[in-house]
């Protein structure tokens, strides 16, 4: 199975959502993103769904909100934001129903191009006084 989280343009962190999230998919996603959240350093998120055509079931996505609210004081310490991009209104009701189930501890946004999710990765890790790199420069220049 092909990684799903990538701390290569580290301190943002990728996340690409393959089209059929499986429990087994999501069950990598969270053994992948305890390793982010490891690091014990202030990071953001870009979460790619523009790929999913199966949207995770109710209990996978009861699953996630637990997971997700088992990480929520290692979130607000060192979560800069977390940026989607969805272009599915089917997906982006599915991940806000994810919301409902666990209140997201650091900013966070919905778009629809990958160049405004990552400009406002950018900005949340400059509101948090954490430089860029020549991997995040790398990033935006090939997305724009």
């Amino acid at each position: 199975m092909p990684h799903i989280v990538s701390s290569e343009a580290w301190p943002l962190v990728l996340v690409e959502l393959p089209p059929d999230p499986t429990p087994e998919v999501l069950e990598a996603f969270v053994r992948e993103f305890d390793v982010v959240y490891a690091r014990r350093q202030t990071f953001a998120t870009l979460i790619d769904a523009t790929g999913i055509r199966r949207v995770p079931g109710a209990i996978e996505r009861k699953q996630l909100a637990d997971w997700a609210a088992s990480k929520k004081p290692l979130t607000q310490l060192y979560g800069a934001g977390t940026a989607y991009v969805i272009t599915s209104p089917v997906v982006r009701a599915a991940l806000t129903a994810i919301d409902w189930l666990f209140q997201p501890p650091c900013p966070q946004c919905w778009k629809t191009r990958r160049t405004d999710a990552l400009a406002w990765c950018v900005d949340r890790l400059a509101d948090r006084d954490v430089p860029t790199n020549e991997r995040i420069d790398a990033l935006l220049d090939r997305a724009v």
